[in-house]
Formats: structure tokens, sequence, C-alpha cells
């Protein structure tokens, strides 16, 4: 499963794709950053509605960081293809494709 790792120093952002959670400590390992966190791309919640929020985070957060992201056209189809799949789900894939999420 695709995960993205960001990590943040002042107002710097970097961010990078794993698909393993070595790839991710390995990536955090520097104590010079100051925020760190990982995006699952996995949907988590109680109910229904708790899942459909965290989805949406989701995607506001990747959307946001795209302009810092490098990715493979692997990576932007199986990011793309978990948010057309989860947004179908969902009820969000009209305003997923309205912003260009998928």
């Amino acid at each position: 499963m695709l995960k993205i790792a960001v990590r943040a120093h002042n107002d710097e952002i970097e961010a990078k794709t794993a698909t393993s959670w070595d790839e991710i400590h390995e990536y955090f390992f520097s104590p010079f950053y100051d925020d760190k966190y990982v995006i699952p791309l996995q949907v988590r919640g109680k109910t229904y509605n708790e899942r459909k929020a965290d989805l949406r985070e989701q995607a506001i957060e990747v959307s946001n960081l795209f302009p810092v992201l490098s990715l493979s056209w692997w990576e932007v189809s199986e990011i793309g293809e978990f948010f057309e799949r989860n947004g179908k789900r969902y009820g969000l894939l009209r305003e997923f494709h309205e912003n260009g999420i998928c």
C-alpha cells in the first residue's frame, strides 16, 4: 500500500511516497525536521461519516502536497485509483473530479 511521508522545517515542506514503513523511517531519520507525519492512503473511522470526512481530509492534504511531490506515473495512478475507488464509495467522486484529485 502506498503512503505519503511528509516532513517540514520552518516553512519548507518535503514529501515522498513510500511503500513500506522502513522507507518512511529512513526518510524521517534526520532530527533536523520539526514536523513529520504520514498520509496512509487508507480510509479510517468507525462510522460512514467519519470515514467520509477522513477521506476528504486526505484528499485535501494530498492536493496541497502535489507541488512538492515528485511522482512517477505509477504513483500518480495509485493515488488516483485510491481516490477514485473510495470517492465513489463515499459519495465524493464528483467533488474529487471537480478539484482534480482523480
